[in-house]
């Protein structure tokens, strides 16, 4: 996969993908977060990080978070753009500090933070 942002939408060159490829948040396995649109320009600088309270049903799950900034339609992207501005990823078996390996009991909450 190239660097960089990328509109967030499945794609022939994802595994497991198939039309009508549709926005990764249009997934029932994703959880999505938005704002109204901004009146003006925002500076994001510094550490981005994600707090959630999680529970699962397995013994392990990954968690992911995204920031994405959101095109509206226009004339090249009809459907609009989600651009990918950063993204991480946790397992959830490495989520205390110094990311050790610790058990999870399925359905316990627990916190958790994603580093962007």
């Amino acid at each position: 996969m190239a660097p960089g942002g990328f509109n967030q939408v499945e794609g022939p060159r994802f595994w497991g993908c198939k039309p009508p490829y549709l926005p990764l948040g249009s997934r029932p396995d994703v959880l999505v977060f938005q704002t109204a649109p901004l009146p003006q320009d925002l500076e994001v600088t510094g550490p981005i990080e994600v707090l959630l309270w999680v529970a699962s049903s397995a013994r392990d799950t990954d968690f992911t978070a995204k920031l994405i900034d959101g095109y509206p339609p226009s004339n090249w992207y009809p459907p609009g753009y989600a651009l990918n501005i950063t993204d991480s990823i946790l397992r959830l078996r490495y989520r205390g500090e110094g990311k050790k390996a610790q058990p999870y009991t399925p359905g316990e909450v627990v916190e958790i933070t994603i580093t962007l």
